[in-house]
């Protein structure tokens, strides 16, 4: 396993934002909205295969598809697309060699203390 730099989770040329949301004051507008503020470069990525655009930024279908290089990935989506989320930064890992940093805000899995919810965590 490679260990990322560090510059990647503090001071990232290109975030994306797997899971960013157009209803405003939700967490992962906020999260987007923040991410911008904070920018070094504006080089900020909504991810959402249903939205168009979000804080007047077009919206990816997938971080696979982000043309940009990408530093570090806020992964905020539900736990039952977590695991296919974690697959497409893998493949962009392998396909283009960035996307070294990854931050996962979720729930829904050991904690729930349901089987199913531990065997998903395994995956």
């Amino acid at each position: 396993m490679t260990i990322p730099d560090l510059n990647d989770f503090f001071q990232p040329q290109g975030v994306a934002l797997i899971g960013a949301s157009t209803k405003v004051g939700s967490p992962n507008y906020q999260t987007l909205k923040n991410s911008l503020d904070m920018s070094l470069n504006g080089k900020v990525f909504p991810v959402n295969p249903m939205a168009e655009e979000i804080l007047g930024l077009p919206v990816h279908r997938s971080v696979v598809g982000i043309p940009d290089r990408v530093d570090l990935v806020i992964m905020a989506v539900a736990s039952g697309n977590a695991l296919q989320v974690a697959k497409e930064i893998r493949e962009r890992r392998l396909k283009r060699g960035d996307a070294g940093a990854v931050v996962i805000v979720t729930a829904g899995f050991k904690e729930m203390g349901t089987p199913e919810a531990a065997s998903l965590q395994g995956e």
